[in-house]
């Protein structure tokens, strides 16, 4: 008799992902990979929209709107005129956010699809792999 053991990632208190195949790859690797240059290049994002924002680059332009939520958006209320406390500058901080993110959605667009076509076929032959290994 063989016992065979999994390590569990947590993702809450109730769920979490089990593993039972070696060589797995991340869904964050897969899709942008790490935040090295090398990585970043064979990222799915890259291979399939090269043109595309980088995920880095991403998360530099949401980093600048939250600077913006600083800074910005006390200058807009007073370049207005509006010097109350919320209105035109929580205005300003939304309207911030939502173009930037309009923004990265038309150069950072989606290639989850390609996840099951790249990796499918691996996953089959290996996970046959390990059945017949368990049965040995």
């Amino acid at each position: 008799m063989r016992i065979r053991t999994y390590n569990v990632l947590a993702m809450t208190p109730q769920a979490g992902l089990i593993e039972f195949v070696d060589d797995t790859v991340s869904l964050g690797g897969y899709l942008y990979g790490s935040l090295n240059a090398e990585d970043e290049a064979r990222s799915a994002h890259y291979r399939f929209h090269p043109e595309d924002y980088l995920f880095k680059t991403c998360l530099q332009e949401l980093s600048d709107a939250s600077k913006y939520d600083q800074s910005g958006a006390k200058s807009a209320a007073k370049a207005s005129g509006n010097n109350n406390k919320g209105g035109s500058a929580t205005t300003a901080v939304y309207a911030k956010r939502l173009e930037t993110f309009l923004k990265i959605k038309k150069r950072f667009r989606p290639v989850f699809r390609h996840f099951v076509r790249d990796y499918a076929s691996c996953w089959t032959k290996k996970r046959k792999r390990s059945h017949m290994m368990e049965k040995d």
